[in-house]
């Protein structure tokens, strides 16, 4: 098999490997899976369809908007965990959907314990729209 190995942070290209499975080391580079996507080449040869990361940073008003009905209440809960997310948020020129997904998911899982039962795939998952994508 054939693997591509590229920069989650920048989409960019790294490398290629041929191996059974993916590796964190091929030769003397270091590519952790952490911080790599080490994808299967196709048998047909066509590279997968790469992920622009910056298609995927956000207004944070738009943000908030993919939270539905559950925006104003979690805007004006007053417990200090769900304020701490609102302002953890509000502080930021964007909301960066795929560098930030681990935070995001625990603050989302924050809010689903503080009672909000938002839907983490919705706020996460779906593609942003072109009036979604931060330009600044």
């Amino acid at each position: 098999m054939i693997f591509i190995v590229k920069n989650k942070a920048t989409g960019a290209e790294i490398t290629r490997y041929a191996a059974q499975a993916p590796v964190e080391q091929i030769d003397d580079l270091a590519v952790p899976f952490t911080e790599f996507d080490h994808t299967e080449l196709p048998e047909d040869g066509v590279t997968p369809a790469t992920l622009d990361p910056s298609q995927w940073r956000i207004w944070v008003g738009s943000f908030f908007d993919r939270f539905g009905a559950y925006k104003i209440p979690i805007l004006a809960d007053v417990d200090p965990v769900v304020q701490a997310i609102v302002k953890d948020a509000t502080v930021r020129r964007y909301i960066d959907l795929i560098e930030r997904r681990a935070e995001l998911e625990q603050a989302i899982a924050l809010l689903q314990s503080k009672g909000h039962a938002v839907d983490a795939a919705v706020i996460l998952d779906l593609e942003p729209t072109a009036s979604e994508v931060w330009n600044g």
